[in-house]
């Protein structure tokens, strides 16, 4: 839709007869463009911080007993680590959150599937220490959680190549009882 302003300016520094210098209207042209400029900026700006509380107050069902974690617990560790989705299973499940900063996907209750998998929720653990008084109730996320979480301080230990292949051992174990 042309902007009457815009259109008006154009003519007017069109029209050789004219009383208004061709310099003024494409001053105020230009001044129009700078303003839609920052409008534009000012509405993304607002959009990013509406979609940011619709992250922060879309909740999962809780599991287990008592309160769940706050979100800011988890801050700095959002703000600056290497994330994956199971970390950010293990988030949501002990802050009740179905979404999170800067994940525009559910969260779900991925388990770790490989050595890094495993050290980036390690690594989430040791940077909110509360975090890990909490494992039984990862433990209720699935089967695979289950078996993880039973044996997660014998894991932390293990080198890459063995935890990786410990952790494939103790997620089938689920799978196979599922199938048979």
């Amino acid at each position: 839709m042309p902007d009457p302003i815009a259109e008006g300016c154009r003519a007017a520094a069109a029209d050789q007869y004219t009383l208004v210098p061709a310099a003024y209207v494409v001053r105020l042209l230009d001044e129009l463009e700078q303003t839609r400029t920052e409008q534009s900026a000012v509405h993304v700006q607002l959009m990013d911080a509406r979609d940011r509380v619709t992250e922060l107050e879309t909740f999962m069902p809780g599991i287990g007993a008592g309160e769940p974690m706050p979100l800011s617990a988890f801050a700095n560790w959002l703000h600056t680590a290497d994330r994956g989705l199971s970390s950010h299973a293990i988030i949501g499940a002990l802050t009740g959150r179905r979404t999170l900063p800067g994940r525009p996907v559910v969260v779900g209750i991925e388990w770790p599937l490989d050595a890094g998998d495993f050290w980036r929720c390690e690594q989430l653990l040791r940077a909110v220490p509360e975090a890990r008084e909490h494992m039984l109730l990862i433990a209720e996320l699935s089967p695979e959680w289950s078996a993880l979480v039973a044996h997660w301080d014998d894991l932390a230990i293990l080198d890459r190549p063995t935890l990786t292949d410990r952790i494939w051992e103790l997620i089938e174990t689920p799978r196979r009882n599922r199938r048979a």
